[in-house]
This record gives C-alpha cells, sequence and structure tokens, in this order.
C-alpha cells in the first residue's frame, strides 16, 4: 500500500520544452532517472506524462534532467508556482508514505499490535 502512497502523476506541457520537437529526446531522458515508473506523450502529444516514486524523486529533478540536457525553457512565474506546489506535493506524499500508521477506530489492526504488547508489572 506506501507504494501507492507513493506514487505521483504529472504532465510536463510540451511549451516547457525549447524545441517541441525534442519531445521523444525529454521523454528518455525522464525515463532514465531512477524512480520514474513511466513516461509517454499523452493522447494529443503536447503533454508529457509521468509517473514515479516520489521516495526516489521529486518533481524538480524531472525539470533539472531536463535542464542539465538543454531541453528546456526558463521558467515563467507559472511554471516555478507548478514547480513548488507539486514539490510540496511530492514531500507529502513521501512524509505520509513513510509514516507508521496511526491506532485509530478506523484501523484496528494497529490498535490489536499494540494491544498485544505485553503489560508492565507495577509490583515491587
Amino acid at each position: 500500500m506506501a507504494q501507492e502512497l507513493a506514487t505521483a502523476s504529472r504532465q510536463l506541457n510540451r511549451s516547457l520544452l525549447l524545441d517541441p520537437e525534442s519531445l521523444q529526446h525529454a521523454i528518455k531522458i525522464i525515463s532514465a532517472l531512477s524512480g520514474v515508473y513511466i513516461a509517454c506523450p499523452n493522447k494529443k502529444g503536447d503533454r508529457i506524462q509521468v509517473s514515479y516514486n516520489v521516495t526516489k524523486i521529486r518533481y524538480p529533478t524531472l525539470l533539472q534532467a531536463l535542464e542539465t540536457e538543454h531541453l528546456i525553457k526558463k521558467l515563467n512565474w507559472w511554471e516555478r508556482t507548478k514547480r513548488n506546489w507539486y514539490n510540496q506535493q511530492d514531500i507529502v506524499l513521501r512524509d505520509n508514505a513513510r509514516a507508521k500508521p496511526s491506532p485509530c477506530c478506523s484501523n484496528p489492526t494497529s490498535i490489536m499490535a499494540q494491544s498485544s504488547k505485553p503489560k508492565k508489572s507495577n509490583k515491587h
């Protein structure tokens, strides 16, 4: 279950690329990153659909990989805002995936695990 919690899906707009014809090269770069499950064009071919594990990689790293290859334009205000928002979502997803389940009435297995611990005796 932690695997599903740690997966994020994002779309990179083709307009971010310096050369819109370099879409396939950008997909190849992103696909090679550790933690990326899949990178492919969407049905219209105007965006790159990316699914990745947030415990291994985050959205800004995807953009940095494209910047390193000189495939991406300088980010405008909106793209920087989206990058920061997606980064924050990735951090929250990662933290939630790594968190221990808390005891709650909706999680009886966690309650049972805690109640089965041997109790300390107060006798001296």
